[in-house]
């Protein structure tokens, strides 16, 4: 990922340091996957190096410990590549990018309880959220959210406005389809024919990972 560390050219830097016997012991050597989500390739090639790296400390009679490279992607979408130890990040919130929950057996986890703000009636053809992102196709009702990207609001992709996949909120046990979420603090909601008031309830599924550390957090 090019932050810290070494190159895997830099044997001798790294072999170095496990030869040192002052003041230094070296208990381990690992790396992190950059794209095990999206990337199949590019992580074996990563994968490849790393234990090519791990192969010369053995063959130059170094012991160089605990060895991992895994993050929860590559835990789940690869096999044979866990090594001594993973480390998991998303998965201990069931949400493993890559993966369903169906491949992983885990329930994701995480619900956003925020407020409804305001409800307004609008024409068709209306446009709403920046840029103007999300258009009324008929006469109705929306909802404004008091939950953006800050908060870890789903975003709506182009894509997913082609294919008319709106992310979901519940609203008084209603379901409603968030139609404009490109804004740091409001989310916008679909709640034409709804019986919806200000200042009720809704709530969100949330990556609790993508939320701002200012959000309130509650464990049950």
């Amino acid at each position: 990922m090019g932050r810290f560390g070494f190159l895997p050219d830099d044997y001798a830097a790294i072999a170095g340091l496990y030869r040192r016997r002052d003041t230094l012991c070296v208990e381990g050597v690992y790396s992190h996957f950059a794209a095990a989500c999206s990337d199949r390739q590019s992580t074996k090639r990563q994968f490849a190096r790393f234990t090519a790296l791990l192969e010369r400390l053995r063959a130059d009679g170094i012991d160089r410990g605990m060895a991992h490279i895994a993050n929860s992607p590559g835990l789940f979408r690869y096999s044979g590549m866990a090594l001594d130890a993973v480390r998991i990040g998303s998965a201990l919130v069931g949400r493993v990018a890559g993966t369903s929950p169906a491949q992983t057996g885990l329930r994701p986890v995480g619900t956003l309880v925020t407020t409804v703000c305001a409800v307004r009636a609008l024409p068709k053809g209306s446009r709403v959220g920046y840029h103007g992102e999300a258009t009324l196709r008929r006469d109705g009702a929306i909802a404004i959210l008091a939950a953006g990207r800050r908060q870890g609001a789903p975003c709506v992709s182009r894509r997913d406005r082609l294919l008319r996949r709106f992310p979901t909120a519940q609203i008084g046990g209603q379901t409603v389809r968030l139609i404009a979420t490109q804004s740091e603090s409001h989310a916008i909601a679909d709640v034409t024919g709804l019986q919806v008031v200000t200042g009720g309830c809704a709530r969100i599924d949330v990556n609790p990972l993508r939320v701002d550390g200012g959000v309130r957090r509650e464990y049950l």
